[in-house]
């Protein structure tokens, strides 16, 4: 293979990495299979999964230098590691952006790769593709109808346009509303004004009883229109100018007994101060909705206000109108533009999705992309070379684990044999095991014996805390196998490694100093 000197200090896990699908060792099935795709243009969203160094990352990034010239892999390509940026920050920032433009290639779709996606938060993935259920739930006009008496404050009270939002933020709609009252006129009220609403608000004003008494006509009358309807409207009752609660008029236990006779909501505020208004529609919007109430926030005053004229005898020919997400009021809200990527931006892009562990992606988000479980490669098609039988030992089928190995060892000793692979990375050597073993025989001692004289040394050893609980803990536990009758060369060998753990974690320098 033909290195540029660019590339001479590079480590050789990038140095050699794959560039063509053919250069590919082991997955024949998987690659035969992404060739295909490739050659019919017809490639899908991808989801590869499987241990580290398995080829998930070589595989499509060899895709993608078959798919683009050098010249477009720029443009084409965007290359993300989530492990760096693991929030929804990253979607609705660098991926919206790249998913949304074209270029002027004409190269085919754009490829973005996630790498370490399962470090993704939730709320990072379900921003990834489109949730069909918010989808439906966005584009549902929740439709709310007030009905009262003139003066009552269905309108004019009414002008503060709120806005709703999540705990969390994000998209938030302002609600906007008219009147469908006639004056307390309830049998001249067409059906058309009153029936398919989901929300009906019987208002009245606390200082007016003659307003409350009049709620029963209407409250009759739409029970009537509803009679015969399969989808049942959530009604509730508002009183109005509780800032005026000095001069109630309607008695407390007049509207409990109104209310559980018709079984409404019931609700108290002040639409001239804003109080209890935004918390009367959230909570029946949540209710319709099934929902969790989402926390509240104050009204926005810059938010234009439409007024709308109360008629005489006249219904109003539109009804109020909420767009709400359910998703908000669920604390979970995410905006439009970044709950439909996967989907909207099909024709333009391709997801490349890469994760250790497939558990850790949400099946609505597995269910858009083609699964490829990379397994383990064998330890004949990462090094048929005899002689360094220690990197398939110290591998355990991880190929960036065989390279970064090797390429330690190289520089190290311009020699790879067993004794330097193991003394390289600090692991047992084959010889100093039966070494020991060996002297142990020749003395007849017992690994008890050893266990019990170590165990006074490393006392007088000046070891960090840590260290010296965790070879404690270990040597007991080998002592208790011992007891049980555990063969001593086993135990032996798992001493041997607690001692190695233990001098990894520290300077042996200044221990011996």
């Amino acid at each position: 293979m033909t290195v540029g000197e660019g590339t001479v200090n590079l480590p050789w896990v990038e140095k050699y990495r794959p560039s063509k699908l053919e250069d590919l060792v082991s997955h024949d099935d998987i690659i035969k299979t992404i060739s295909q795709f490739m050659n019919q243009n017809q490639l899908p969203h991808l989801l590869f999964y499987g241990p580290p160094g398995t080829g998930k990352t070589s595989t499509i990034l060899a895709c993608a230098k078959q798919l683009y010239t050098p010249q477009q892999f720029n443009s084409m390509v965007l290359e993300l590691n989530a492990s760096d940026d693991r929030g929804i920050g990253i979607v609705r920032g660098q991926i919206l952006s790249f998913a949304s433009t074209r270029t002027i290639f004409k190269a085919g779709p754009k490829l973005i790769i996630l790498d370490e996606a399962d470090a993704m938060t939730n709320d990072a993935q379900n921003a990834l593709r489109r949730n069909t259920e918010d989808e439906e739930i966005q584009s549902k006009i929740i439709k709310i109808t007030l009905v009262g008496e003139p003066g009552t404050g269905k309108i004019s009270g009414w002008k503060w346009r709120q806005w709703l939002y999540s705990r969390r933020g994000g998209d938030s709609r302002p609600v906007s509303w008219s009147s469908s009252s006639s004056s307390g006129a309830a049998l001249r009220c067409g059906r058309q004004h009153i029936v398919h609403y989901n929300i009906i608000i019987f208002v009245y004003d606390l200082t007016n009883l003659a307003s409350f008494e009049k709620l029963n006509e209407w409250v009759e009358k739409v029970e009537e229109l509803y009679k015969d309807e399969t989808d049942k409207p959530l009604m509730a009752m508002f009183g109005n100018k509780s800032d005026l609660e000095h001069q109630r008029a309607v008695r407390l236990s007049s509207v409990t007994a109104f209310g559980a006779d018709h079984s409404l909501e019931k609700f108290k505020g002040s639409a001239r101060t804003g109080e209890m208004v935004n918390a009367a529609f959230t909570t029946l919007i949540a209710r319709v909705m099934g929902a969790k109430v989402s926390s509240l926030v104050a009204p926005v005053s810059q938010l234009p206000v439409r007024e709308v004229p109360e008629r005489e005898n006249q219904p109003q020919e539109e009804a109020s109108e909420l767009i709400m997400n359910r998703a908000a009021l669920r604390q979970v809200q995410k905006k439009e533009s970044t709950s439909v990527l996967i989907e909207k931006y099909t024709e333009n892009v391709r997801f490349c999705i890469i994760c250790n562990y497939l558990g850790k992606i949400i099946p609505a988000l597995q269910s858009r992309c083609t699964r490829f479980r990379f397994a383990p490669l064998q330890q004949n098609q990462i090094i048929s070379d005899d002689g360094i039988k220690a990197l398939l030992t110290l591998s355990g089928g991880d190929m960036r684990k065989v390279l970064n190995t090797l390429q330690s060892t190289w520089l190290a000793y311009r020699d790879v044999t067993e004794d330097n692979v193991y003394t390289c990375v600090g692991h047992p050597l084959r010889s100093d095991i039966n070494n020991i073993q060996d002297l142990k025989i020749l003395k007849g001692l017992a690994l008890g014996d050893i266990l019990t004289e170590i165990h006074t040394i490393i006392q007088r050893l000046k070891l960090p805390p840590e260290v010296l609980i965790s070879l404690l803990i270990k040597m007991a536990e080998s002592e208790v196998r011992l007891s049980s009758g555990c063969s001593e060369r086993i135990e032996l060998a798992a001493l041997i490694a607690a001692f190695q753990e233990a001098r990894e974690k520290v300077n042996i320098e200044e221990l011996v100093a």
